[in-house]
Formats: structure tokens, sequence, C-alpha cells
């Protein structure tokens, strides 16, 4: 009697999204290390896995990029000159709310 081969279960049905997001805010924080505290080589093969995973949804862009604008606190808007998204300062009278503990 042989098992039958099951393919793994979405464990929240965003298991894909969360991990692309996931990876994208640990390579930019390896990246704001100090070099001689930066794991180069995590941080590449974090990139390889990336792209192979963010493909199957928004992009590696996309992901990379949301993460930065957590991270310094700006905005994602659309330049319509260049045809892509880019971080801007959010406005004054936004509804950003600052992190408990941020600075």
């Amino acid at each position: 009697m042989t098992k039958k081969t099951q393919k793994p279960k979405s464990i929240t049905g965003r298991d894909g999204y969360i991990l692309c997001k996931a990876l994208a805010y640990a390579i930019l924080c390896i990246e704001r290390l100090p070099p001689r505290w930066q794991e180069f080589s995590d941080k590449e093969d974090m990139k390889v896995m990336l792209e192979y995973f963010a493909n199957l949804h928004l992009g590696t862009e996309h992901f990379m990029l949301t993460a930065q604008a957590h991270i310094t606190k700006k905005v994602m808007a659309f330049n319509k000159n260049v045809g892509k998204f880019e971080l801007v300062d959010p406005p004054a009278e936004s509804n950003v709310v600052e992190f408990p503990g941020g600075k």
C-alpha cells in the first residue's frame, strides 16, 4: 500500500504573499546593518527566494517598495512621468499613525 502524496496546504490562505513580505523586510533590515554585521550569503539567498516567489504574486519590486515605505515612514505614489511607483513623504494632513516606540 502506498501513501497518496498530497500537495502542501496553505496555512493562512496567504502563505506565499506573507512569505514575500517577510523576505522583503528581512532583506531591507540586513542591508541597514553596518557592513560587518550583514549576513551577505543569507541576504543574497533571500533575494533569490523573493524573486522566485514574488513572480507568483505581485513582483519583487512591489514587495521591496512596500517594505521600504513602512520602514522609512513614506507612502507609495505613482509617478506618471516615469510610469512607476516611488516613495514620497506623506502629506501633512494624512492619516499616517506613528508606530508606538518609533523614532
